[in-house]
């Protein structure tokens, strides 16, 4: 009997060496697909933009790998570096994952400063101060936001400029703090957004801090909602 088999496959023996030369070349042929799929261009802003779509509907783990695997892409700009490990910190905090988020703010910094990108540098700072909060240390927070605020500044982003007053105002008013931002001074910044829509949250943000009175704050909401029916985003 075990003569039998080995005459068997004696004689399928080519055939099979031929079936694992076929596996052999197919593997090969797919291996230079992914390479050649790594080489190519990737549209870095359509990446970050899906992560952010998806982090908005509360999904952390697909867009993490999304990133991921742009990272991975070679020939990546400076700019683009910074904006993937910018969206990747995002997450990681999002997902409590604070050490990793930290990795990747500095790594994120460590592109920015190599493109002198003063956005991706000042919205990586932002998030800086935003895991100092987290970590329930709001006085690193203010730092970091107000060093975010300098370069926001610097490079008029008023949206990005808009978030990090936000967030001082949040920060202070948990420490008790005289507010240093005036609401002047926000008010001055949100005129000069481009997207009535944009100014919605901000109002309403605004709105929800005790240092005002309750009569600033009515009024806020008022016009926020003013700005909601304009724009057709009322909920």
């Amino acid at each position: 009997m075990l003569k039998n088999w080995r005459n068997i496959y004696f004689i399928l023996s080519p055939f099979l060496a031929e079936r694992r030369a076929i596996c052999f070349y197919a593997l090969g042929l797919l291996l230079l697909h992914n390479v050649s799929l790594l080489a190519s261009e990737i549209d870095v802003d359509q990446v970050i933009e899906q992560a952010q779509a998806l982090r908005q509907q509360g999904q952390f783990h697909l867009p993490v790998s999304l990133l991921q695997a742009a990272l991975a892409r070679p020939n990546l700009s400076p700019a683009q570096h910074a904006g993937l490990w910018c969206e990747l910190s995002e997450l990681y905090r999002l997902r409590g994952e604070l050490d990793a988020a930290l990795t990747a703010v500095q790594k994120g910094l460590i592109w920015a400063e190599r493109n002198e990108n003063s956005f991706y540098n000042a919205q990586l700072l932002l998030q800086w101060g935003n895991l100092f909060n987290q970590q329930f240390e709001p006085e690193l927070a203010l730092e970091k936001y107000q060093q975010a605020l300098t370069l926001a500044q610097e490079n008029k982003q008023n949206g990005l400029i808009i978030t990090v007053l936000l967030n001082i105002l949040r920060t202070e008013n948990e420490l008790a703090l005289t507010p240093s931002v005036q609401l002047d001074t926000i008010r001055f910044y949100l005129e000069k957004l481009t997207q009535d829509s944009e100014k919605l949250l901000p109002l309403i943000h605004l709105s929800q801090y005790t240092f005002l009175t309750q009569k600033q704050r009515y009024l806020l909401l008022i016009e926020a909602k003013e700005w909601a029916e304009k724009t057709q985003e009322w909920r």
